[in-house]
């Protein structure tokens, strides 16, 4: 599997590109292959080690994405039924309100770039430049 990870607190240039073997879940994790990801400013605060709720090394640069379940734990059997997306920060009436207001007005997610995975480390480039409007998403090759 390909990933990118940071094992010093050196910034964006420590960003390494490693092939690593799958990992297999505990029995109480998940297993996640990412289709999407988008770089948020915690991303680039942990390749310095700013950010130390997480602090460990070495640690993959990511914390916002989007992918398919692929292997599951056995004690989290609930994941064979759902379909996880996005994050909770409210009740499902909000959440449906949310929708229904951007829906009604026509308002989409502002994308400032797109980058492949190979060009991972350019994204966190241009996030550090601090010129983007929107989200900066890195995007599957396969």
């Amino acid at each position: 599997m390909q990933a990118y990870r940071v094992t010093t607190a050196d910034g964006i240039d420590a960003i390494e590109q490693v092939v690593m073997d799958t990992p297999t879940p505990a029995s109480d994790e998940i297993l996640v292959k990412m289709k999407a990801c988008s770089l948020n400013y915690r991303d680039m605060l942990i390749t310095m080690g700013a950010y130390v709720r997480n602090d460990v090394r070495p640690i993959v640069p990511l914390s916002d994405g989007a992918g398919e379940v692929v292997r599951v734990g056995s004690e989290v059997a609930i994941f064979n039924l759902l379909r996880i997306q996005g994050i909770y920060v409210g009740s499902t009436a909000m959440l449906e309100q949310l929708v229904s207001t951007m829906e009604a007005h026509q308002i989409h997610p502002e994308i400032d770039k797109s980058f492949p995975f190979s060009k991972a480390i350019d994204a966190y480039h241009w996030m550090a430049q601090a010129k983007h409007f929107g989200k900066i998403v890195i995007e599957s090759e396969g």
